[in-house]
């Protein structure tokens, strides 16, 4: 799909680096393809990142949680043909950044965000249904906006 698109290609990319070494513990977005899963009826689709957004929690003594946001066709069947345009699923995955910049390396930390996104999906293992939003695929496949630099909608899961 990524091959096919049409329009000028711009996308938000995330550094998060060791302030004391200068070493890159985390390089999240850009331009790249999307990450694959298995959904619960145990097909492999695809899965387009969003966006992140990092906050601290002051109830919770300033803890800082990342959350991110992703969509994909990751319904069950019968919840999908309950919809006519609203067949994709926006959800989003959060985690505590003190506990994922401790993972160590780069490549620790990306492999932890993926099996969480796994574990967060429907019919996953830590799946919360109150994380779950009805998504329309046209907006991603028929490039009604440029998912690679949507942060601010996917945050506000405001898409007009």
């Amino acid at each position: 799909m990524l091959k096919m698109r049409q329009s000028q290609r711009r996308a938000r990319r995330y550094v998060f680096f060791d302030v004391e070494t200068g070493e890159v513990r985390l390089n999240y977005g850009g331009v790249h393809e999307p990450l694959k899963v298995t959904n619960v009826n145990n097909e492999n689709v695809e899965v387009y990142e969003l966006g992140l957004r990092i906050k601290e929690i002051r109830e919770n003594d300033f803890e800082s949680k990342i959350f991110l946001f992703m969509c994909g066709n990751l319904w069950e069947k019968e919840v999908r043909s309950q919809y006519l345009l609203y067949k994709w699923c926006l959800m989003n995955v959060e985690m505590d950044l003190e506990d994922l910049m401790a993972l160590g390396s780069g490549e620790s930390i990306n492999q932890h965000i993926n099996d969480q996104i796994q574990k967060n999906i429907p019919g996953g293992e830590y799946e919360e249904r109150i994380n779950f939003f009805l998504f329309d695929s046209n907006w991603i496949l028929n490039d009604y906006f440029n998912w690679e630099n949507n942060i601010s909608l996917s945050t506000n899961r405001n898409f007009s």
